[in-house]
């Protein structure tokens, strides 16, 4: 395969969400995004990352860490290099909320010493370029709705929660730990 950057490479990986793209360097995912039109993952990788999206094999190694990482197994945490600071502080601190279990987007502005800065928080996640690695979507809104997912929407928000555990009534997450 030719990339742009060199010894980065695109491969697919199947997912509770469906399939997804993940760029990386063989060792460690450098960028993860679902699956879609052509077009769309070819402005992604070219563009974005200047990687050409052809399908690359991926390597076990590097599979058994996405897939531990996703189930929220063992302390390896991404680089997240070319991140401000504030993005960074947040995606890490997601890092540690376990998996079968939620907290608020104010949790987490609090926990990053930004309190009040929930809607920053939100971005952050949005712009969040490891999905599943970095489990953004056990950040909820305080009032128990999940909100938005950049993985797959809200559906696969949902499925990811459920196949953790998390149960729902009427679209709000319960029986999990939500904090405020």
């Amino acid at each position: 395969m030719t990339t742009m950057l060199r010894g980065t490479l695109c491969s697919r990986l199947a997912t509770v969400v469906g399939e997804v793209w993940v760029v990386h360097d063989g060792a460690e995912p450098i960028a993860i995004r679902p699956d879609g039109p052509a077009a769309a993952v070819e402005e992604w990788c070219l563009g974005a990352l200047g990687v050409v999206p052809e399908p690359a094999e991926l390597p076990e190694p590097l599979r058994h860490l996405l897939q531990d990482a996703a189930a929220g197994r063992g302390e390896w945490r991404p680089r997240l290099q070319g991140l401000g600071d504030f993005q960074r502080r947040v995606l890490l601190e997601t890092c540690a909320i376990p998996p079968g279990e939620t907290r608020s987007y104010a949790w987490l502005a609090e926990r990053v010493g930004h309190p009040g800065a929930a809607r920053a928080v939100g971005t952050a996640l949005a712009r969040n370029p490891l999905p599943l690695v970095v489990p953004c979507h056990r950040v909820v809104r305080a009032d128990g709705r999940i909100g938005h997912y950049g993985c797959g929407g809200p559906a696969a928000k949902r499925a990811l929660l459920a196949e953790e555990g998390v149960a729902f009534c009427g679209g709000i997450v319960v029986g999990a730990v939500i904090r405020a």
